[in-house]
Formats: C-alpha cells, structure tokens, sequence
C-alpha cells in the first residue's frame, strides 16, 4: 500500500532540511513513532541505518531500515532491511516567497495472504492520519509554534471512545461495517479499538462477523475464524506464561499452515513483534538475523531444527509443525 501526503510551510528549504534531513528530530513531530535509533556509527547520510517502530492504532511496525538516498537540502529515501516490508521518502520543493512544499511518502506491505489483506484494509487510513499530522506538527515547529494544542492527552475514558468512533469510522468507509445487530457492531468496534489494523484486529472481527466460515485450509484440514480465534488466545496465554512479554520478539521460521498464521496472530495479541525468518536462510544467516534482532522466543517447523541450532541457543524455542 503506498500513501502520500504533502504540506506547505513558510520557510525556506534549507530551514525545513534543518530538520528532516537530522533524523535524531523525528522523534519530536512525527506522529506515531516510537523509536528512530541510529544503529552503527554512521548517524546520516547514504548507507546510515535505524531501527525505527511506529504506532498504527494499538500495533507497533516497523525494523531495521538503511538510507539509500541522500541529497540535500531535498530528498531522503529509506527502504527496510528486516521487519515490515516498506519504503518512505521525504522530498522538499521550493514554491517561492520563502514556502517550502514538504512531500512524504510511506510504502508498505505486510505479510502475504489474507494477513496481508485484513491488515492493509484497516491500516490505510490510521497510517495516513499518522502522516498528515506529522507534517502538521513539522509544520508547527519549523515555523516556531511549538507542539500542536490539539496534541494534549484525553482522559483515558475519552481516548478509548475515540478509538472506538475511529474504528467505526474505519469499518464504514471499507464497506466492512454492513448493516449488523448493535450487538455485534459494537464487539467489531471494540475488537479494532483494543488491537487496531493487525491480525489480531481483523482475525478477531471475523470471528464476530463470520465464526463458522473457514479461516485456513491445510494438510490437516480445515479451521473457523472461531477456532482460529479462540486456539490463538491459548496460544497468546502460553506464550505469556512461558515468560514472553508485551514488547518482545518472536521469531517465526514456518512453512505455509496453520502454525504460522496462528503463531502471528498470538504475537500480536500478546503485543510482541513478529520477525519472519526467511525459510530458504542457511544457518549462519538465521544465527546473524537472530543475534542482530534478539528475538525472545522462536516458533519453527520441526524441519527447520537443526538450521536453528546457533540461533536457539538460550531462547525459548516452540514447534509450530
């Protein structure tokens, strides 16, 4: 999915490139972002890689992401190493009289299969509103107000009933919110207010919508959207008391089948970020993937064992098939 988003603001390019071209300023206007760190001593220009996180309704994305353009005062792109699949540019312009026109473009793809498709669905928006209040906020600060009012917190009570209206709003506008009992409408927007667009989101409003249609077919046979909800809250729990925590890793290593959709959706229930490690990897290259991204668990195919045997060590590891 690729969005775009653009903002005029009074200043001149080389102020507005004070501060996208620094990236240690992210943090102080993009919205939604939860950590932009430089890793390695390059901190900028062409090559410079961060690993950055950002909220997208109650999920966080993101990974390890490098610099492959850099030319100033005007353009910055980046592309991803490990993690969600994406592509983001800022592009500045001049438009005369002082303004600078600010451009920044966000591409992204989750993984593949339906996963991919509920996700993309619900994110769009929340990941566009993320981008327009980020060059609003840029905004603001380049031009010396300082943070947005709107910016104040709401009492946890009201921040909830937002979240809530967003989501209908979100159901509504993709055509997922037909014509439902109250009851059941208010379970969809309560679903997507507690987990937003992720697997967990869009497999739990399924199971509202549709428990008895079919989620995943494979050698074993067949699975509900109920059964695929209610197998993966077990799942969520055992993770949970096999010590993995909100926050943490899991490396998933499987096979198309049930394991790997239920393994993600766990993850993103239990609020832990899911690594998708590359079945076709050799050893060394899991064992530097894993070392580099400090995965709390792995979950993996049986074949996959010994590929894992570095990799594992000291981790809790978990067989999906």
């Amino acid at each position: 999915m690729r969005i775009e988003e653009s903002i005029v603001i009074d200043a001149s390019r080389e102020r507005v490139w004070a501060w996208v071209g620094d990236p240690s300023t992210y943090r102080r206007f993009m919205s939604g972002l939860t950590r932009w760190e430089a890793v390695g001593e390059q901190q900028t220009g062409t090559g410079a890689r961060y690993a950055m996180r950002m909220r997208v309704g109650a999920a966080e994305v993101g990974g390890l992401i490098e610099v492959v353009e850099f030319e100033q005062p005007g353009d910055i792109a980046w592309t991803s190493i490990t993690g969600l699949d994406q592509r983001g540019r800022w592009r500045l312009r001049e438009r005369g009289e002082g303004r600078t026109e600010v451009m920044l473009r966000f591409t992204y793809q989750a993984p593949g299969g339906i996963v991919s498709a509920i996700s993309d669905r619900f994110s769009g928006p929340l990941v566009r509103r993320n981008l327009r209040q980020s060059l609003e906020e840029l905004g603001r600060q380049v031009e010396g107000a300082g943070p947005g009012a709107d910016g104040a917190d709401l009492p946890a009570p009201l921040e909830a009933l937002g979240r809530g209206i967003h989501a209908a709003r979100v159901l509504a506008a993709t055509r997922v919110a037909r014509p439902e009992r109250p009851d059941k409408l208010v379970r969809l927007g309560l679903a997507l207010a507690r987990w937003g667009p992720t697997p967990a989101g869009g497999y739990t409003a399924s199971a509202i919508r549709h428990p008895h249609a079919p989620a995943v077919i494979d050698e074993r046979g067949e699975l509900s959207f109920e059964q695929i909800h209610r197998r993966t809250n077990s799942l969520a729990h055992a993770l949970s008391d096999a010590g993995v925590l909100e926050g943490d890793g899991i490396a998933i290593m499987c096979r198309n089948h049930r394991g790997f959709v239920e393994a993600t959706i766990a993850a993103s229930k239990l609020g832990a970020h899911s690594l998708y490690l590359n079945t076709a990897f050799a050893g060394p290259q899991l064992t530097d993937v894993v070392k580099r991204e400090k995965p709390a668990a792995i979950v993996y195919d049986h074949e996959f064992a010994e590929l894992l045997g570095d990799a594992g060590a000291r981790r809790k590891r978990f067989v999906a098939w």
